[in-house]
């Protein structure tokens, strides 16, 4: 064959492999097509932008599920207290001194009551509250816990003397109820009317000035008052006990006319204020 056959030969077989060659790179393209994968140029195009640049976004499965796990918010962990205090606000601190201070509660006019004393849990003192709630006439329940903490306060739900406060205070020698004595006792009869298992004393005092026996007679007849004006309210006597204490030496010491203002004065007790359930 002459040198002129031999150099178109190999023209047409290049031309034949390269013709081939676009061929198989058209055909693998549409069977990329079909399959929703994109050309062999894009895809190592974007691999190699992920792999070089952190700031491309990872477009991929795996990738959106890792996203979503970073929006999830993190669970709070429940910290237990060193000790095993437990859920008293502020912790319980070291343990007191003494005696525990003994319970009582304190009841307003308003029908709000302030709890003061010690209890040996958090959760004695939120019981006794709920109770004391309970007694209490609908729209003036308000109680405020002013327990504090003591390992050897009783365990029992009983808030110790449900008193009503301030007390009833009398000038000397007077008899007839005070003029503000009745937003108290109106909130006595109510605390009654809704809890057929409670019952008041009714306690009389009396400053040191006077004789003994005198004292003893006034403070009576202050008590029989306030009986009377419960009476009129609708409250049935015997659920009412009086005492008079005309020799108790006095809440405070009779050693000014304002110490002993106090002590002329009518303190109401409630008595099975967390007795069963009324109805």
């Amino acid at each position: 064959m002459t040198k002129g056959g031999d150099r178109a030969n190999r023209v047409i077989r290049v031309i034949a492999i390269f013709a081939l060659v676009v061929v198989n790179v058209v055909l693998v393209g549409l069977n990329l097509d079909k399959q929703g994968l994109p050309p062999f140029s894009e895809a190592s195009q974007d691999q190699g932008q992920a792999a070089g640049n952190p700031d491309v976004a990872d477009d991929s499965p795996a990738g959106a599920g890792a996203d979503l796990a970073a929006a999830q918010p993190k669970p709070e962990i429940a910290l237990s207290v060193a000790g095993g205090v437990d859920d008293w606000p502020g912790g319980r601190g070291p343990v007191p001194d003494g005696p525990p201070p003994a319970r009582s509660a304190v009841l307003r006019s308003d029908g709000s009551v302030e709890l003061v004393g010690s209890v040996p849990s958090w959760e004695a003192a939120t019981e006794i509250a709920a109770m004391v709630e309970d007694r209490l006439p609908v729209g003036v329940e308000a109680v405020t816990v002013g327990y504090t903490w003591h390992p050897d306060a009783s365990v029992t739900d009983d808030p110790g003397p449900v008193v009503l406060a301030p007390p009833l205070l009398y000038g000397s020698g007077q008899v007839g109820l005070p003029p503000d004595a009745s937003d108290g006792l109106d909130l006595v009869a109510r605390i009654l009317d809704e809890n057929p298992t409670v019952f008041i004393t009714v306690i009389g005092h009396v400053d040191d000035l006077g004789d003994s026996d005198e004292n003893a007679t006034v403070a009576a007849a202050r008590a029989a008052g306030v009986v009377s004006y419960l009476e009129s309210l609708g409250v049935d006597r015997s659920r009412v006990v009086v005492a008079v204490a005309a020799a108790d030496p006095g809440a405070q010491p009779n050693d000014s006319d304002e110490q002993r203002a106090f002590n002329r004065r009518i303190e109401i007790q409630f008595e099975s204020f967390l007795g069963p359930p009324s109805g």
